[in-house]
């Protein structure tokens, strides 16, 4: 979501975010304030925190000291990942498995919210060819903890990852 481009956000305008996703996305991307760059990998926080600050970021912002940065960790704060009711339907996790609903609330009170079904990078939303640096490892690792989870406990096992915490 552009939010910087459409609407001219700057981080310091940030008061905070609110990320509505399916459950495979919040079990993959389980560290809200990453320590390391393998854990900013697996980071909603951080991926949001780094946009906000450099909506071009790329790879090389996984470097140690990036993780660790001060303006960085304030953003992180700021951001709530969760998962709502709309996530029960199997049409609407079919449709969006990687989906998310986000809510950007502003210091001077306005909100907005954008939403994207596919991850950028994913093969229904690819990157441009001026965006060679800029991956999303967080839907490679959910893809990947999909495809392992399958693997070792069975195809049957798939759906349950697709439901909220405490519904099994």
């Amino acid at each position: 979501m552009d939010f910087d481009r459409q609407h001219g956000v700057r981080a310091q305008d940030v008061e905070s975010v609110v990320c509505d996703v399916p459950p495979i996305v919040v079990a993959s991307l389980r560290h809200e304030m990453p320590r390391t760059p393998s854990e900013a990998r697996f980071s909603m926080q951080f991926a949001i925190g780094m946009t906000l600050l450099d909506p071009d970021w790329g790879l090389p912002a996984l470097a140690p000291e990036q993780v660790t940065r001060a303006d960085l960790r304030d953003l992180m704060r700021r951001v709530r990942m969760q998962t709502g009711p709309s996530w029960d339907d199997p049409a609407r996790q079919e449709q969006a498995p990687e989906g998310a609903v986000v809510q950007v609330r502003m210091r001077d009170g306005t909100t907005l919210e954008g939403r994207r079904d596919k991850a950028p990078g994913s093969a229904a939303h690819p990157l441009s060819a001026a965006q060679p640096e800029r991956r999303e490892p967080a839907g490679r690792a959910q893809r990947s903890h999909l495809h392992h989870r399958q693997e070792r406990f069975g195809k049957e096992y798939a759906p349950a990852l697709y439901q909220r915490p405490g519904a099994l």
